[in-house]
């Protein structure tokens, strides 16, 4: 009896010193964790401006841009002097202006993505105004010179709660629609 007690001991000795050895480095240390994966490229929303969104870019021809993947060919209607295409790809909800004589002239950005200052839907109007202090009124809607890029402007459209429930990055020039 003496002599099984001693075996289950030894053995119940071994399978924790196992145990234990397992959780730690070579040199007895505790091993590493393990690193939380990062999230892939894909996950990550692309950055407004200032030239563009992701892989597309203003004044990019029509056949450029369906290249990108960004915006589609269905969906797309006239509008104006331009073709309205809608997202394919999420983030759903966006859109893209592409006028026959400028292309890619309007880019308008649905929830979760942000300029490079950090503006995006939902945004205040104090937020807008500290990152955008050239903001003002231009017809309907007000709008901003884009910082690093000359030729276009953020358009941006505000409720009476003063929040973003609209934002686009245009070229400046762009005759999609009227200011």
């Amino acid at each position: 009896m003496i002599r099984g007690f001693q075996v289950a001991a030894v053995s119940a000795l071994l399978v924790v010193s196992a145990v234990t050895a397992a959780g730690c480095g070579q040199d007895g240390a505790p091993a590493p964790a393990a690193a939380a994966p990062s999230p892939s490229a894909s996950t990550v929303p692309p950055v407004l401006g200032p030239a563009g969104l992701g892989t597309l870019m203003l004044g990019m021809t029509k056949d450029q841009a369906d290249a990108t993947g960004v915006a589609g060919n269905f969906g797309s209607f006239p509008y104006g002097a331009c073709t309205l295409k809608s997202w394919i790809r999420k983030p759903q909800g966006g859109s893209v202006l592409i006028s026959e004589n400028l292309g890619v002239a309007v880019i308008g950005v649905p929830a979760g993505i942000r300029t490079v200052e950090g503006i995006g839907l939902g945004s205040t109007r104090a937020d807008v105004v500290k990152a955008y202090p050239g903001l003002h009124k231009d017809g309907q809607y007000e709008v901003t010179p884009v910082p690093g890029n000359p030729k276009a402007e953020y358009k941006i459209i505000m409720m009476s709660d003063d929040k973003v429930v609209e934002l686009s990055l245009m070229l400046a020039n762009q005759d999609c629609y009227p200011a």
